[in-house]
């Protein structure tokens, strides 16, 4: 990619109503897709060193949207192909961010009958090895407690609930 390039510009002068130049360019320019928008804010983040709270504040978005859009850019590239494409709704996008892991995500993608790739259905293929933090068992033990023995918890970023978490099974503790 080159950063020396042609950028058209079209120069209105003061004859031109402002409000109508506005209001053109908002009702007629087409939105960025969420695919090129995830890719963009990673590239701001990893390969230029801004914070999710720069980036925010660059745009005009919240720091936990920001953080989100990156989460998102962890999703298997075959998947976010068929999102581009119209295959995976952004609520699908969101479930498989879940797991950070390609294979398992494609994994839960081939596994589920297309008319079964509910949201739901794949946070709860991608957590079948794992424990709910509401789960009588973690309650018992305490988020701390489990992390202090070396267990890892997995946070769901998209979940509207602060309080969830998930109890992996598969951790060795001492």
């Amino acid at each position: 990619m080159t950063l020396d390039y042609l950028v058209p510009l079209l120069v209105k002068g003061a004859d031109h109503n402002a409000t109508e130049l506005s209001l053109s360019e908002n009702i007629v320019r087409e939105n960025m897709h969420v695919g090129d928008e995830v890719e963009a804010f990673r590239k701001l983040i990893d390969d230029d060193g801004m914070t999710p709270e720069q980036v925010g504040d660059r745009f005009g978005k919240s720091h936990m949207t920001i953080r989100r859009r990156v989460k998102l850019a962890k999703v298997s590239p075959r998947i976010m192909e068929t999102f581009r494409a119209g295959g995976v709704t952004l609520q699908q996008m969101e479930a498989f961010a879940l797991s950070d892991d390609h294979a398992a995500q494609e994994a839960a993608f081939d596994g589920l009958a297309t008319y079964n790739r509910t949201p739901e259905a794949i946070r709860a293929q991608l957590s079948k090895e794992k424990i709910a933090a509401s789960h009588r068992l973690a309650q018992f033990v305490g988020v701390e407690a489990y992390q202090q023995a070396g267990g890892a918890i997995t946070r769901d970023l998209f979940s509207q609930d602060d309080e969830d978490a998930i109890f992996s099974t598969t951790s060795r503790l001492s």
